[in-house]
């Protein structure tokens, strides 16, 4: 299928990317970019293009260097001239023992050992940090987190579990919620995306059976899917699969209900003779740690948490308040 418009990345579903695992089934493809012309190869090309800024320690540092050169040279200069003022030169060995005066007196301003101090301190940091289940790679990293007080986290797998789960079943009409459900995994459990295993795994939560009812399934590729139960065309998928593909429709006394489905959720759309039937709330759920964490990190002198995703401009608003971040932005693209 070609995309109509311009779709974040994580929605484009005739897309395969390096990396895609292949859980079933063959298919062809058409190259569209290699090496560093594909997403991967972007993001390789971003790393490596990316200059390590000095860390508020370094620029301290160099700041009290070029201090301290000023001054050593100033006061190697001052005791020069007060020497000559106050004592004089009578011959080359009183200017030469001057000379060596000044020069030994700047050498020893200079704090040699602040540097292996430094080196100290901040490896006792990563060995503090390790006690408390924390590795770091680099020294400086130590001070950098000391100083930081913002934040940037990824969402799904960080924030949530990655692991789409069955929140609800929104009924359309007088079928049991259940009996849909039942339905829904029996189309479902045919195919191995994500969303088709949450329903198929709630559904044998529930210890719903749901026994071949159904004549051949007929499989839409990143729309959904179509077949007839008891002489009636059953359809699950998409809002545009089902609304748009399929014409289906909704009963008008159920408007008000579907206008006012939580949009927090993914949904999958079930629909029955062309008439939609449910709709499935699907949710990646947070973690249970998630939330507390941010509270930990606010707690810790953190002055803004920000979540950044992939995901729906509504998922995101969604996941952002219930774990409490500061700001989110939605639809990001590596880049």
């Amino acid at each position: 299928d070609t995309l109509t418009e311009a779709k974040a990345l994580g929605d484009r579903a005739n897309m395969i990317f390096n990396g895609t695992s292949v859980t079933q089934g063959t298919g062809r493809a058409i190259v569209t970019g290699t090496g560093m012309n594909t997403q991967v190869g972007k993001i390789a090309d971003m790393l490596s293009a990316t200059e390590d800024e000095k860390t508020p320690l370094q620029k301290e540092m160099d700041y009290v260097s070029k201090i301290l050169g000023i001054a050593v040279c100033v006061i190697a200069v001052v005791v020069l001239v007060a020497l000559a003022v106050l004592e004089g030169f009578n011959d080359v060995h009183d200017v030469i023992d001057s000379l060596l005066l000044a020069v030994s007196l700047a050498v020893a301003a200079v704090p040699e050992g602040l540097a292996a101090i430094l080196t100290v301190v901040l490896a006792l940091g990563v060995q503090r940090m390790a006690a408390h289940n924390a590795i770091v790679k680099k020294l400086h990293s130590v001070e950098t987190l000391g100083s930081a007080s913002v934040i940037c986290s990824d969402k799904t797998g960080t924030l949530t579990k990655a692991q789409p789960t069955l929140h609800s079943v929104i009924a359309f009409g007088e079928e049991k919620e259940d009996d849909l459900l039942c339905l829904a995994a029996c189309l479902e459990e045919h195919f191995p995306h994500s969303m088709a295993k949450a329903v198929v795994d709630a559904a044998k939560e529930c210890n719903l059976s749901h026994e071949e009812m159904h004549s051949k399934v007929e499989y839409i590729v990143a729309h959904g899917i179509s077949s007839y139960i008891n002489d009636k065309k059953v359809v699950i998928g998409s809002s545009h699969f089902v609304f748009e593909d399929e014409e289906c429709t909704i009963d008008p006394q159920y408007q008000d209900r579907y206008d006012t489905l939580p949009s927090e959720y993914s949904h999958l759309y079930l629909a029955i003779e062309h008439k939609l039937a449910a709709v499935i709330c699907i949710e990646d759920p947070l973690r249970e740690e998630a939330a507390e964490m941010v509270k930990s990190l606010k707690a810790a002198g953190i002055t803004k948490v920000v979540m950044m995703t992939g995901d729906s401009e509504r998922t995101a608003a969604a996941i952002a308040k219930r774990v409490g971040v500061d700001e989110y932005y939605a639809e990001v693209l590596p880049e």
